[in-house]
């Protein structure tokens, strides 16, 4: 519940949409919800839900539909971003359960509060985990990509990071007003923390988690032997992949009308869980498009794990090398980069569908 202790005092609020409290409306309140109780934001609500959840559908999809095409398995990367697309499903049907009970309409036409209550609770709980296993596939990217030891360590730093964070966010989302059940029972008394510094805190850190994710290739990529074209492209291609929208919606709203003033952030957040999915897709289509496009290749080698020396099963990639992992790491970063373009990470910056 997005309140402090006060419960009809005024408060900030960050997506995902946070939790209700039905609580007794001041006559001017009642006034101005009883003059506007035509107003909705439901169709708003449908439609970005609609649209943002196929368009992650159709994205991942393509995603596999591209790693059939290069004839290459699926690896952790695909299997998280499988995860993130269900727990993206999960969230999104949970904020269109809430529009049946109410949300995007004034809360005088909430008539089962306890249900509308504990679908808010749920949603912001499952938003989490999609943004989370969505990060872990971008993650398990890199992985594929630079399987260099330095390297990887930074990224299970990082995601053990992401990982222990998410989980503390989806606790407080639970714990932040006591007892739970004040979620949805007007009856209860809540004691919530201070959610103000709360939502700061949340949003700050998921900021530079995003950041961080961003540029961690970005060493790695702009110290390749190619050409500064090939390395802006390289560059490009990682950007798309950890670029997620962060709909971050703050605004002064009533608790006494909680129903409308959340549904902004219900949009916001469906718009960056699904967006998230699709960001993380992009970097993958590279075979597919190179094929339609005349000038793909059905060839396998363009396995990532093939990128920079050894595949993920030990034996040679798709340079013909028998590259061992501790010469990799033996080597300087420069040495490593340029056999990441002589081994197949060409097609990816280069012509050619032998990409992702």
């Amino acid at each position: 519940m997005d309140a402090s202790v006060d419960k009809g005092a005024d408060a900030k609020e960050v997506s995902p949409p946070s939790h209700p409290q039905k609580c007794p409306s001041p006559p001017s309140a009642l006034a101005y919800q009883t003059a506007h109780i035509t107003d909705t934001k439901r169709p708003a609500l449908i439609a970005s839900s609609a649209t943002c959840l196929s368009l992650a559908y159709i994205l991942v999809f393509l995603r596999l539909t591209s790693r059939r095409i290069a004839h290459n398995p699926l690896g952790p990367d695909d299997h998280a971003i499988l995860l993130a697309l269900l727990f993206t499903t999960a969230f999104v049907a949970t904020v269109l359960l809430n529009v049946h009970y109410g949300l995007g309409r004034h809360l005088i036409l909430v008539t089962d509060f306890p249900s509308f209550g504990k679908g808010i609770l749920a949603a912001e709980i499952l938003y989490n985990p999609a943004i989370l296993a969505t990060k872990i596939s971008i993650l398990c990217l890199y992985r594929r990509l630079f399987p260099v030891r330095k390297f990887v360590v930074v990224l299970w730093v990082v995601g053990g990071f992401v990982a222990a964070y998410s989980f503390t966010a989806a606790m407080v989302n639970l714990l932040q007003c006591l007892p739970i059940d004040a979620d949805w029972n007007p009856a209860v008394k809540p004691r919530c923390v201070n959610l103000d510094v709360e939502l700061v805190i949340v949003s700050s850190i998921n900021v530079v988690t995003d950041f961080t994710i961003l540029v961690l290739p970005m060493p790695l990529v702009w110290r390749l032997q190619t050409s500064r074209a090939r390395k802006a492209q390289v560059s490009g291609m990682f950007l798309l992949g950890g670029f997620i929208v962060r709909a971050t919606y703050v605004s002064k709203v009533s608790l006494v009308d909680g129903s409308w003033a959340d549904a902004d952030g219900a949009i916001w957040s469906v718009v960056e869980t699904c967006i998230a999915v699709v960001s993380a897709c992009l970097p993958t289509l590279r075979p597919l498009l190179g094929k339609y496009a005349g000038r793909g290749s059905s060839k396998g080698k363009s396995d990532p794990s093939y990128a920079m020396g050894r595949p993920e099963n030990g034996r040679s990639g798709a340079g013909g090398s028998n590259m061992r992992k501790d010469d990799v790491e033996q080597r300087t970063v420069e040495t490593d980069e340029k056999t990441l373009v002589s081994r197949g990470a060409d097609g990816f910056v280069g012509s050619g569908a032998k990409g992702f």
